[in-house]
C-alpha cells in the first residue's frame, strides 16, 4: 500500500507517477498469485501482468475444466468461448449474451457436480473461474489505459 500512498505526493510530471503505479500493479499481482497458489506473472510489460495472472489462475483448474467439458459433451467449452466472445461488450445485447454464457457455465457446473471424481476440485475450479473472469476484466482495464511500446525481452 505504500506504493499507492507515494503516488499522492507532489510529482513533477505524469511520467513520474508511472514507476509507482507499475510497482503497485506488479506487487498486487504477485500477492494475488501467492494467495491463489499460482506462479507470479513474469511479464516485462505492466500491460500484460494482470492478463498473465488471469491465465495462471485459469490454467490451475484446466484439468477440472476438461473433465467438465467431457461430461457435458463440449458444452462447457462452447460456453467459455461464448463468454470470451462477448466479454467487454458495450452494447446491451453483447452484455446480455455475456451474462447468459456465464449463467450457462454455472448451470453446467451444477449438472456435473454429482458426476465429478472430486467434488472439492469442482468447487475450487468454480472459484478459479470467477477469479479468472474478474482478473480478465482488470487486465482489460489496465491494457486500455496504458500506452507506449512493450519492453523487449531480455536475453
Amino acid at each position: 500500500m505504500s506504493a499507492i500512498r507515494d503516488i499522492y505526493r507532489p510529482l513533477e510530471t505524469a511520467e513520474a507517477v508511472q514507476p509507482f503505479i507499475q510497482d503497485a500493479i506488479r506487487s498486487t499481482a504477485a500477492k494475488v498469485a501467492a494467495d491463489s497458489g499460482v506462479s507470479a506473472p513474469t511479464s516485462q510489460s505492466v500491460r500484460d501482468v494482470v492478463s498473465d495472472l488471469a491465465e495462471n489462475v485459469r490454467a490451475k483448474s484446466q484439468p477440472v475444466f476438461q473433465e467438465i467439458d467431457t461430461l457435458t459433451g463440449g458444452k462447457f467449452s462452447d460456453a467459455q468461448a461464448e463468454a470470451s466472445k462477448y466479454r467487454g461488450s458495450l452494447d446491451s445485447l453483447g452484455k446480455d449474451k455475456y451474462e447468459a454464457a456465464l449463467q450457462k457455465q454455472n448451470d453446467l457446473f451444477e449438472t456435473v457436480k454429482s458426476k465429478m471424481a472430486d467434488p472439492d476440485a469442482l468447487n475450487q475450479a468454480k472459484k478459479d473461474w470467477r477469479q479468472f473472469n474478474a482478473l480478465s476484466d482488470v487486465a482489460d482495464a489496465v491494457q486500455k489505459v496504458t500506452s507506449g511500446q512493450r519492453p523487449q525481452a531480455r536475453s
